[in-house]
């Protein structure tokens, strides 16, 4: 008994004495000893309040803008010209041929202005109508000219007194009631030289006639050798060659109420110099140096009725540059090289001739403001036979 619990308790140790032995020999040798990793506390979002951040706004860009503008010489209605619209049928005056080649570029325009060298007094205010030189048109010489496109007409010219007081407040009245700017004729509510906005860019305007005496009287001055009262006068800017400062004063103030009206560009339109007379006269190009002085822009004349020079003037102590056209002759009239056969008209083929001057001008996003393109089209006057009468287009 004793012998065989010996023998349980040997067998027991052998066992023990084995699995140490297998331990230590399955152990690799210099194992590190294992690092009992210390858990890493995770994060938890605390939401906190951000205030939602302001955006400054992208200012919009202000594009370039460019608008175009055109201008005509004289336009004239003579006896012929009556007769030649006049039906004996309707007793009725129709003019809408006249300008039906040239529509087509007056319209495309933004802007088109027309110097209109008659009156408008009607035939029940005791004138009749008429053709030089006391020019008094029907009314429907206005039906033809706002088909052809134009938005503007000019009356500070030598005939706008031709039927007085009467022709000159009707002229006034009818063109307004047809829907054309004016810059004619102060009164309640109008004036004579304004800032007209055109697509975004501002043209400052001014329109003045010559007086055809080289002084005046206290209580008048002549308009076409016609004494007008200053109660008649006033009504109409004009100039004489024999007061030139007082002229100047007069623009230089009215360019600076332009500008402070906002004008981008002023345009002045002047009835000066000498008929039938192909270059400009000394008068001419005083006047225009000195408004180019004065910061006018552009300057449009007219009255010679036949085609003048135009030049870029520069004033040598600014460095102001203003384009001037001298005289844009005829736009339409029964002057011309058969009608006109006085020897004091030698040059009488030039009446039927005129120019459309057509102006680009760009403003930029600074506000600057310049004459970007010019274009020139010439016009002629056709004068035809049909049908028993003379044409006119």
């Amino acid at each position: 008994m004793k012998k065989s619990y010996f023998i349980i308790i040997s067998v027991l140790l052998i066992i023990i004495l084995g699995l140490a032995i297998y331990i230590n020999i399955g152990k690799p040798e210099n194992s590190p000893p294992v690092m009992q990793e210390t858990p890493v506390p995770t994060a938890t979002y605390q939401p906190t309040h951000n205030p939602t951040p302001t955006l400054t706004p992208t200012p919009t860009p202000v594009p370039e803008i460019k608008i175009s503008l055109v201008s005509c010489g004289d336009i004239m209605y003579h006896g012929p010209q009556l007769r030649s619209a006049f039906n004996e049928e309707t007793g009725e005056y129709n003019f809408m041929n006249n300008f039906k080649y040239i529509r087509e570029i007056v319209s495309k325009a933004d802007y088109a202005v027309a110097n209109l060298e008659t009156t408008l007094a009607g035939s029940d205010n005791g004138y009749k109508y008429s053709g030089h030189p006391a020019f008094n048109s029907p009314d429907a010489v206005l039906d033809s000219i706002k088909d052809a496109g134009f938005d503007m007409l000019l009356l500070s010219n030598n005939h706008i007194y031709d039927t007085r007081r009467v022709g000159m407040e009707r002229t006034l009245m009818k063109t307004m009631e047809y829907g054309f700017d004016t810059l004619e004729l102060e009164g309640e509510g109008l004036q004579s030289y304004y800032v007209k906005e055109i697509n975004g860019v501002k043209i400052g305007f001014l329109n003045y006639g010559y007086e055809s005496a080289d002084y005046r009287k206290d209580d008048g001055k002549y308009i076409n050798g016609i004494f007008a009262k200053n109660e008649d006068a006033r009504l109409i800017d004009t100039f004489n060659y024999s007061m030139k400062d007082e002229f100047y004063n007069e623009v230089e103030e009215r360019v600076a109420q332009l500008k402070l009206d906002g004008a981008d560009l002023i345009i002045l339109y002047i009835h000066w110099g000498n008929e039938y007379q192909l270059k400009e006269n000394s008068h001419q190009r005083e006047i225009a140096r000195k408004i180019c002085e004065l910061g006018v822009d552009v300057i449009f004349g007219s009255h010679p009725h036949v085609i003048q020079p135009s030049e870029i003037i520069t004033d040598e102590n600014t460095g102001k540059r203003t384009i001037c056209f001298y005289s844009l002759g005829n736009f339409i009239s029964n002057q011309n090289r058969v009608t006109l056969k006085d020897p004091s008209v030698p040059l009488s083929e030039y009446t039927e001739n005129g120019v459309l001057v057509w102006l680009d001008i760009t403003k930029l996003p600074s506000g600057e403001t310049f004459v970007s393109k010019i274009e020139l089209v010439p016009t002629w006057v056709h004068r035809f036979f049909k049908e028993g009468r003379t044409r006119y287009e």
